[in-house]
């Protein structure tokens, strides 16, 4: 396969992604309308956690568990040992902050939004 047809499939395939992803869009806006409660609803319940995912593995993914798996990378094992204890201690931080994010859920959708009701 040449390098000019793996790119134009991956080119057509990016395309196909952002015309699917248009009509999404168009279709969520058809179903629960543009400037409506729902849509505002909507609007949080979607931009919170993706927020909060963002954050959490924006810092501590990228600039703790990517350099320290490099780093144990040299070691006789292969750096398998750390690695392996990293992670686990990686997951039960997330499952602590998806825990805390949940239990705070009604405090953070507050800071997302002005007026709205329990």
């Amino acid at each position: 396969m040449t390098i000019a047809r793996s790119s134009l499939i991956m080119a057509s395939g990016t395309v196909v992604s952002r015309i699917l992803g248009l009509v999404r869009t168009v279709m969520l806006a058809y179903a629960i309308g543009v400037t409506t409660n729902a849509a505002d609803a909507f609007g949080v319940a979607n931009q919170l956690p993706n927020n909060v995912y963002a954050i959490i593995v924006g810092g501590l993914l990228n600039a703790v568990l990517v350099p320290q798996i490099v780093r144990a990378r040299v070691r006789k094992d292969g750096g398998k040992e750390y690695i392996d204890g990293l992670l686990t201690v990686i997951i039960t931080v997330f499952a602590a902050i998806t825990i805390a994010a949940t239990l705070l859920s009604p405090f953070l959708v507050r800071l997302y939004t002005s007026g709205w009701t329990e």
